[in-house]
C-alpha cells in the first residue's frame, strides 16, 4: 500500500469472555474508517464454534492505493456477524469511485501445485459492490471505463457473484486498437460462481481499403 492508515485508535472494554469495541478509527486520507462492535466467547472448549460477533465498520471517502489491485476511493458500510455454531458472515455495501483497477488484478491466478491447499476459514458473504463514477480497468492493452453493481455471496471457499458491469467507453489493443462499444457487459450468475459471462463488442478501422472490423465476444470467460 502506498498510503498507510494513520491516526489509528482502538478502544476495547473487557468483561469476562466478552470484548466490546468501544471505538475503532483510522484515517485513510482524505477519508475515514470507523467501527464498533462486540465479540463474545460462549464455549471455551470450542472457541471457533462458540464465538459470537456483531461488528460494524463505516468507510467514508477513504482513499486506497494498492497499485497491484486497486487505487481509488471507497465508501460504504461493512458488517461482520456470527452466531454460535454458524459461519462468520461479512455483509454490507461498498461503493467505488474515481478508481483505477489493473487488468491483471481481474485475471485468475495461474500455476498449479501438488500440495493440498489449506482449509479456508468458514466465512460467508452478503456484500454489495457498486461501481460508480470514473472507474476504469486500465493497464497494458486495456483501458475501459465501467459502471454497475453486483452482490458477493457464497463462502470464502466457494464465492458467488450476481450482477452486471457495463462498459461506458474505452479501447482494447489486439494488434490494432479496437474501440469498445457502449453496452458491452460482463454479467455474473451465482450458478457460475465468480466466472463472468462476457457480451462485448469492439470496432476498429482498416484504412486500405476503408473497412470497419467488428469484434464480438460472448460466452463464459
Amino acid at each position: 500500500f502506498k498510503n498507510a492508515l494513520t491516526r489509528i485508535t482502538l478502544e476495547l472494554d473487557f468483561a469476562g469472555t466478552a470484548v466490546r469495541i468501544a471505538k475503532l478509527h483510522a484515517r485513510a486520507a482524505p477519508g475515514n474508517i470507523d467501527g464498533s462492535g462486540r465479540l463474545a466467547l460462549r464455549d471455551l472448549r470450542d472457541p471457533i464454534r462458540g464465538l459470537t460477533v456483531n461488528a460494524n465498520v463505516s468507510v467514508g471517502g477513504a482513499y486506497i492505493a494498492a497499485p497491484k489491485y486497486y487505487t481509488g476511493y471507497v465508501d460504504g458500510k461493512i458488517s461482520a456477524k456470527k452466531r454460535v455454531a454458524a459461519p462468520l458472515t461479512v455483509g454490507g455495501d461498498l461503493s467505488f469511485s474515481n478508481a483505477r483497477i489493473p487488468y491483471t488484478a481481474l485475471l485468475p491466478s495461474g500455476g498449479s501445485s501438488t500440495t493440498a491447499a489449506p482449509a479456508l476459514p468458514n466465512i460467508a458473504f452478503n456484500l454489495g459492490v457498486n461501481v460508480k463514477r470514473d472507474v476504469r480497468v486500465q493497464s497494458g492493452p486495456v483501458d475501459i471505463g465501467t459502471t454497475g453493481t453486483a452482490r458477493l455471496g457464497g463462502t470464502l471457499a466457494k464465492p458467488t457473484l450476481n450482477g452486471q458491469f457495463t462498459a461506458t467507453d474505452g479501447t482494447v489493443s489486439l494488434y490494432r486498437t479496437f474501440t469498445v462499444q457502449n453496452g458491452s457487459a460482463v454479467s455474473f450468475n451465482p450458478a457460475d460462481g465468480i466466472t463472468p459471462a462476457v457480451d462485448a463488442t469492439a470496432v476498429t478501422n482498416v484504412p486500405d481499403p476503408p473497412t470497419d472490423v467488428l469484434l464480438h465476444v460472448t460466452g463464459l470467460s
